[in-house]
């Protein structure tokens, strides 16, 4: 007996699968998805038939700062980019370390929770000279390396068909999930070690590329604090060692009555002063979280929304456009065009993430509820300027010294601001320097651009070769 459907169904919405489709997993996503995949050029495998050993759940410690490369790195899903590479900050440790957590050459790391579920790393240490272990929302696989090549089996997670599959195997009920049976269920074609040794060359020396893209975009964006710094003439003072001795200190109480009068908050001085402009007062150039009145607009009307995840922290920018009704402001951080925003919690303060709000949809916005906001009082003052300004490594890494709150969601008060005195050039010399920072975020992207497009080409050539279509060998 045979079946049929109407013509006028809409196949993907509704199709027929035999019962040999099914296997496993019978959910229609994932049935679509093995049809799209059944081509490839050499023997396919399940990953679990390649193991050297069992998959293991990473630690349960709670992250400590890091201060060195001589301790021990705590590897989070946060700390791996989008790429499988892992970021250039210090990281975290933790107090305790044990040893079945350390990571050994060739370890392959699975996250397997929230929006990163599917994210891979491998390890390597010719590029981390480092100790590393690993933490619980991530799954460690190790493979025999006279099956599959752990190199080859990362080249194949960053392919279209591996970002597939996660698409179709994640189970969507709350938070995403990938366990690690599934992924040991995980379908990979197994080419003779010669071709994955060659597919290995291929993908290193793409992603080798890119970091010398990405490196000179970075290095690029390092320079705007020596260029600001220059071009204010602001001598930095020299960092002091970190002893008992520099930890002790005297404050007159006229200087911290009606403030924060707790040690880490006075302990060090934040000295911007210019040996070219005069110092002005920051609370006499602008206002902070002022109150922002949308009496010109419907709460009908569509206003921009800024998520703390649509701030670049790379480049301080408002990367990802979303929209929102008025109505749906309710408690979230308000703000209209022109206005800087700041974010105060931690770690997205170091991180940087700040952006002027500029485009915005009828004029005004909101957003997380982790900002700060600024607005100028006169027009004697560039928010660009002082973005820039706000953006130097010198600035935040003295606003940790006003954190508040409870551990892991500390935040810098208003008090920070209300100390701080700028130096305040001319408005013309505002916009050089404005202007001058703006066209080396506007190289690095370029440069970032270029890095992601070669990446992908690569990708798309490897995939090629795996699984039977046309390209380049």
């Amino acid at each position: 007996m045979s079946f049929a459907l109407s013509k006028s169904v809409n196949p993907p919405t509704v199709f027929l699968a035999s019962l040999s489709e099914l296997g496993d997993r019978f959910d229609p996503e994932m049935v679509l998805f093995r049809r799209k995949t059944h081509s490839f050029k050499f023997p396919v495998r399940r990953l679990c038939e390649l193991f050297s050993e069992p998959p293991q759940y990473g630690a349960g410690e709670r992250g400590l700062e890091r201060e060195s490369n001589e301790q021990p790195r705590y590897v989070r899903i946060t700390d791996i980019d989008e790429y499988g590479l892992l970021t250039h900050e210090l990281g975290a440790t933790a107090a305790n370390v044990e040893p079945r957590y350390i990571l050994k050459e060739g370890d392959l790391l699975f996250a397997r929770s929230g929006n990163t579920v599917g994210k891979t790393y491998l390890h390597k240490s010719a590029q981390v000279d480092y100790p590393c272990f690993f933490a619980g929302y991530l799954i460690r696989l190790r493979f025999d390396a006279t099956q599959i090549l752990p190199d080859f089996v990362f080249a194949l997670t960053q392919l279209p068909y591996y970002k597939g599959w996660v698409e179709a195997v994640q189970r969507a009920a709350g938070q995403p999930n990938i366990n690690a049976q599934e992924y040991s269920n995980l379908r990979l074609p197994c080419p003779p070690l010669a071709v994955q040794e060659k597919i290995i060359s291929k993908i290193h020396a793409a992603y080798s590329e890119k970091r010398r893209h990405e490196d000179e975009a970075r290095n690029l964006l390092n320079n705007c604090d020596t260029l600001l710094l220059k071009e204010l003439g602001i001598t930095p003072k020299p960092a002091q060692p970190n002893t008992l001795q520099h930890r002790i200190f005297r404050r007159a109480f006229s200087s911290v009555a009606g403030g924060r009068f707790d040690a880490p908050a006075n302990w060090k001085d934040l000295s911007l002063k210019s040996k070219l402009y005069p110092a002005c007062k920051l609370t006499d150039l602008v206002s902070i979280n002022p109150l922002t009145c949308f009496d010109s607009i419907a709460n009908s009307q569509s206003v921009s929304f800024v998520p703390m995840d649509a701030v670049s922290e790379t480049f301080g920018e408002i990367s990802d456009r979303h929209t929102r009704v008025l109505a749906e402001s309710g408690s979230y951080t308000p703000f209209r065009e022109g206005d800087l925003i700041w974010a105060k919690i931690t770690p997205c303060m170091e991180n940087g993430k700040s952006a002027v709000a500029e485009n915005l949809e009828n004029g005004f916005g909101f957003g997380s509820t982790e900002f700060h906001v600024f607005r100028p009082k006169h027009s004697g003052l560039s928010i660009h300027f002082l973005h820039a300004l706000f953006r130097m490594k010198l600035v935040r890494e003295h606003a940790r010294l006003f954190f508040g709150g409870s551990s892991g969601h500390q935040r810098v008060d208003e008090e920070f601001f209300k100390r701080l005195e700028i130096p305040l050039p001319p408005v013309p010399v505002q916009e050089k320097i404005a202007t001058a920072i703006k066209k080396v975020r506007t190289d690095a992207h370029a440069l970032r651009r270029q890095a992601a497009a070669e990446l992908d080409a690569a990708k798309k050539e490897i995939e090629a070769m795996i699984l039977g279509k046309e390209g380049k060998a």
